[in-house]
């Protein structure tokens, strides 16, 4: 009896190891010869993801992340106790080291669809391929989370240190921060004319940047101590019949901060009336369950310089605004009815091939062309220029009680959740949950699909932060810095 189970002991430690060794595998590395016929340039550190779809592999054992940075001069690095039974993504990304942190990615090699033989060293061959974008030196290991285009110049914000730091083309600005409050953001906003201006966003409130000096007084009406404005927005809506007649709007949102004013040139800055969550809330109960805890209670506008679109966290996904919604002179009754709402407003839904209705998360506005991001594609319809309302009504306007949608998708977008869309002439630039898109408005077709590891400065969680054109360059930032491409002539 005992011999016979100490034969099932050793019958049954023989088979869980056979077990073990049949589940997993290891590939090795060998950095100077990752890729035939091409030598590794101005790089002095290689990281390496070994990704899955069932989970990404946690394969620096000291640090437990689903990378692991390896001394180009280390030679080889082999990724041990891999499971046979999952698809991988291999990537090598080769860069430096700038203050600890990895970028200046200019070139990569990737393996799709990857499968571990148990029990052996996989040897993978790999291509080596150029970053599909440039480096810009003055950001490189900088943590950058924003990047605006202003009357021909490119502001960024980036965090050194635990602070924001603003740049001008390259130059950092030097801005006492003691007069102003704590910077947590910029925005694209407007001056007393009208002209597009740089707009710093404090804890305080909104300080316009204007020719280098900072407007003190335009937050001076707002009457909220502490703030928190992640985003901040300046719009002027012309008359469609006279460009003479405009309003001008701030719009500031950020975690618990939203609010916002009429400018007016001809009153004193300290008597405009601000209004912000509290007043919402006292003058429409009924807001407070929408705005909550909100962060964003307009996800994304675009305007052509008469009519501006929205995106929001309102029932009704989007709608046009122009300077008459503002007028005390537009069509609205005393007591409007929805109907005379949506006339006034234009709504704007979207739907998908099944006729679900799709949150829009991002806008964006191309010659007479709207394009819509949702969380299930990127749509588009066309506008009237002169009203601004949509061409195709049915879209907008109820069937009964339901709105019709947007239905026009590019082909290649269903399924993809838009961060952000940014137009230029001729091209659209998309940063959706899996990559960034660059689209041909001529033809609404993808041109190009870059995925995070072609050079961007970002990582597989968060592939970048921002996205901005400059003519037909397109920037885009990341937790690592700053890349360009150009497109066009």
């Amino acid at each position: 009896m005992r011999i016979k189970l100490i034969l099932l002991t050793l019958l049954s430690f023989l088979l869980l190891s056979c077990s073990m060794v049949s589940e997993k595998g290891s590939i090795p590395i060998n950095l100077p010869e990752v890729g035939p016929g091409r030598a590794l340039e101005n790089t002095d550190t290689a990281r390496i993801y070994l990704l899955s779809s069932t989970g990404d592999k946690n394969i620096d054992p000291t640090t437990k992340e689903i990378y692991v940075d390896v001394p180009m001069d280390k030679g080889s690095y082999l990724i041990e106790d891999i499971k046979s039974n999952n698809t991988y993504q291999l990537l090598v990304l080769f860069g430096t080291k700038v203050d600890g942190v990895f970028s200046n990615v200019t070139q990569y090699a990737a393996k799709e669809n990857l499968k571990v033989t148990a029990g052996i060293n996989n040897s993978i061959k790999m291509t080596i391929e150029d970053s599909k974008f440039t480096w810009n030196s003055s950001y490189t290991g900088k943590s950058v989370e924003q990047v605006l285009e202003i009357n021909g110049s490119i502001y960024v914000r980036a965090v050194i240190d635990g602070s924001s730091v603003i740049y001008k083309d390259g130059e950092a600005l030097e801005i006492d921060a003691t007069d102003i409050g704590t910077i947590q953001s910029i925005g694209k906003g407007v001056d007393l004319e009208g002209f597009n201006v740089l707009w710093i966003n404090t804890n305080i409130g909104i300080f316009p940047y204007i020719n280098g000096d900072i407007d003190m007084d335009f937050h001076k009406g707002l009457v909220s101590n502490t703030l928190d404005i992640s985003e901040s927005y300046g719009l002027k809506l012309s008359d469609a019949t006279n460009s003479e007649d405009f309003v001008l709007i701030a719009y500031f949102q950020g975690p618990g901060s939203v609010g916002g004013t009429l400018i007016d040139s001809e009153t004193p800055k300290e008597s405009w009336e601000w209004f912000d969550k509290e007043s919402i809330i006292t003058e429409m109960p009924e807001m407070e369950s929408i705005l909550g805890d909100v962060n964003s209670l307009i996800y994304d506008f675009v305007s052509n310089g008469n009519y501006a679109y929205l995106s929001t966290a309102l029932p009704i996904a989007a709608f046009r605004v122009g300077s008459d919604t503002f007028s005390e002179d537009n069509s609205l009754s005393d007591d409007p009815t929805f109907a005379d709402i949506q006339e006034l407003l234009d709504f704007i839904v979207v739907k998908d091939s099944s006729n679900q209705q799709g949150t829009v998360t991002s806008i964006g506005l191309e010659g007479s062309t709207l394009y819509l991001g949702s969380e299930s594609g990127l749509y588009y319809t066309e506008i009237d220029p002169a009203t601004g309302a949509l061409v195709d009504k049915e879209a907008a306007k109820t069937a009964g009680t339901e709105f019709a949608g947007v239905k026009n998708v590019i082909v290649g977008t269903e399924g993809l959740y838009f961060k952000k869309i940014v137009t230029t002439s001729g091209y659209i630039a998309a940063l959706t949950n899996k990559s960034i898109l660059v689209i041909d408005t001529k033809t609404n077709t993808i041109t190009d699909t870059f995925k995070f590891y072609q050079g961007m400065p970002g990582k597989p969680t968060k592939l970048a932060t921002d996205l901005a054109w400059d003519g037909t360059t397109l920037y885009v930032t990341g937790e690592s810095g700053l890349v360009t491409k150009s497109y066009g002539n």
